[in-house]
């Protein structure tokens, strides 16, 4: 049988064929090596939210709320490489965080990226959110003199000064509180809200209904509190401690005034009402 022999013709055709194949797969191959090239050096993105104002701790987030931005996928803390997601709250989860503690703990600014730290899941009101956890809130009444200046404000540091009978006290306990909340009246400053353990709501509440109140402003991280034999003061100087009204079954300013006869009712700081009783018998002396 005769071998066919193909015309000259087709074998050109079939040759330039696959010259265009092969030209074809080095483009794409070439194209595929780019994009590899271009997403091994160029860093990955991811979206992150930023709070477009200022909000107060106690406010539910919406998504109104924030502003959407892309940043690299990872980022770099204390010289290691961190998913961005490991520190702030990403696209992917968003919803989730709204929906299952979009309540702030703490005050924002603008601009503030939005974090998992910022987030509480019980819920409350502003001051509820700024307390520490063992912490209670009492709310005295104030003036711009007694309670110091327009200009106070959360996180302030306070010592509470009580006025009783002529004498001014500094009690151990009421010193270098910080200011949870102040609000406004007509005429300024009218009252604030402070951070005190339970024993120290006490003392603050009686000293609130029986005495007169001031409000010194010191820095928190430097005050030196006061030893015993500085909290006491009236127009002789200094005076123990251990003279300050009782809050107990009687009312009284100290040992002296018992022994001396004469017990002071110390519920009373504007009208006093003093009781004479006579002096003890020796044979009650011990």
């Amino acid at each position: 049988m005769d071998q066919i022999i193909k015309p000259k013709k087709d074998i050109k055709v079939s040759k330039n064929r696959k010259i265009l194949i092969t030209f074809i797969l080095c483009i794409l191959l070439m194209f595929a090596s780019g994009v590899a090239v271009y997403r091994y050096l160029t860093p990955q993105r991811t979206t992150v939210f930023l709070f477009n104002q200022d909000y107060v701790a106690g406010t539910q987030v919406v998504m109104t709320m924030l502003v959407p931005i892309q940043v690299d996928n990872t980022v770099v803390a204390g010289g290691m490489n961190i998913s961005t997601g490991d520190i702030l709250i990403t696209n992917r989860f968003i919803q989730d965080a709204l929906q299952t503690a979009g309540v702030l703990r703490t005050d924002v600014s603008a601009g503030t990226p939005f974090m998992s730290s910022h987030l509480t899941a019980t819920g409350g009101n502003s001051i509820e959110m700024r307390m520490r956890s063992d912490a209670v809130g009492v709310t005295i009444s104030v003036d711009n003199v007694t309670g110091i200046t327009n200009e106070l404000t959360f996180g302030s540091r306070v010592n509470v000064y009580a006025s009783y009978h002529g004498e001014t006290y500094l009690k151990e306990g009421l010193e270098n509180l910080r200011v949870l909340r102040t609000t406004m009246g007509s005429g300024g400053l009218s009252t604030v809200t402070l951070e005190v353990d339970g024993p120290e709501a006490l003392m603050l509440i009686h000293a609130a209904q029986y005495s007169i109140l001031h409000l010194g402003l010191i820095d928190g991280h430097n005050y030196q509190f006061l030893d015993r034999g500085l909290r006491v003061y009236n127009v002789t100087g200094f005076v123990p401690s251990d003279s300050m009204p009782s809050t107990g079954g009687n009312n009284y300013w100290g040992d002296d005034d018992i022994n001396s006869g004469a017990i002071i009712d110390a519920t009373d700081p504007n009208n006093p009402v003093v009781i004479t009783v006579p002096p003890l018998d020796d044979e009650n002396d011990d």
